[in-house]
């Protein structure tokens, strides 16, 4: 059985690269000038130990005092500012969730869709809310990150029965009108 010629120069090919691998080559001077390598006593490359000089800068290590000064000042800043949820939420833009007062409202059935909906609010606050959407045809539920807001609207729309709600963008102390 004879080889292809196709069969016969990978083999070549794969031998040429294969030898190439074996070959050994001089380390550069220029890495030996930066500490980067060091030279045995037999002529053989050698990685240098962990603390060398930095090749890039040609400075020693910094001392571990002056590590610690850091580390503690780094402590320090990141115990006086909040955890980073908090921050998100404190820099989200805020919304105040409005429960919209129907005649058709069952009191039992909306009270328990706003408890379940919003996280936070409990019985007697849906219930004082309840009150005051069917007297002056909205109350506040809520203030919240816009994000939320809207989705207990969607999901308070997807009640049944519906339940309506609107989310007003919220800067401060302000009445809403409407």
């Amino acid at each position: 059985m004879r080889a292809s010629p196709i069969t016969l120069l990978l083999l070549i090919i794969t031998l040429v690269v294969g030898s190439q691998a074996l070959v050994v080559r001089p380390v550069p001077r220029a890495l030996l000038r930066r500490g980067v390598v060091t030279v045995e006593a037999e002529g053989r490359p050698m990685t240098a130990p962990p603390k060398v000089v930095n090749p890039w800068t040609n400075e020693a290590p910094r001392s571990s005092p002056a590590k610690k000064k850091k580390q503690s000042k780094r402590r320090e800043r990141e115990e006086e500012s909040p955890p980073y949820k908090e921050r998100e939420k404190m820099d989200a833009p805020m919304c105040r969730l409005m429960l919209l007062g129907d005649e058709e409202y069952e009191k039992t059935h909306v009270v328990q869709a706003c408890t379940k909906v919003c996280k936070g609010l409990s019985t007697v606050d849906a219930e004082k809310c309840f009150d005051e959407a069917q007297k002056h045809e909205k109350a506040e539920l809520v203030v919240t990150s816009q994000e939320l807001g809207e989705a207990y609207v969607l999901a308070l729309c997807r009640m049944d029965p519906i339940v309506y709600a609107i989310a007003y963008p919220f800067t401060g102390d302000q009445d809403i009108e409407g």
